[in-house]
């Protein structure tokens, strides 16, 4: 198990060189989240790797995105009643 404080660039470094010492070598592809710490130092430490970013998280956010602004139109839409509402109390 390995613990890390962030998800730098000099967190991920450590990481990968222990990776390195432990035997890890002929890397072709990484598939990870978008933490530009992560993409900068797996490619100072594997050189020519590719790399891509995971489709699951990507429409996860995408779906959080869309569920949020669906949510404040939602909201928008109904102020005008709780405004009536709390001018009757």
């Amino acid at each position: 198990m390995w613990l890390g404080d962030s998800e730098s660039e000099p967190t991920w470094s450590t990481l990968f060189k222990d990776l390195k010492l432990r035997g890890s070598s002929g890397v072709d592809l990484v598939i990870s989240d978008n933490h530009s710490g992560l993409v900068k130092s797996l490619r100072r430490h594997f050189h020519g790797v590719a790399w891509q970013r995971c489709q699951v998280q990507k429409q996860q956010k995408n779906y959080r995105s869309s569920l949020y602004l669906n949510s404040k139109k939602q909201l928008k839409k109904q102020l005008p009643v709780f405004k009536m509402a709390l001018e009757m109390l």
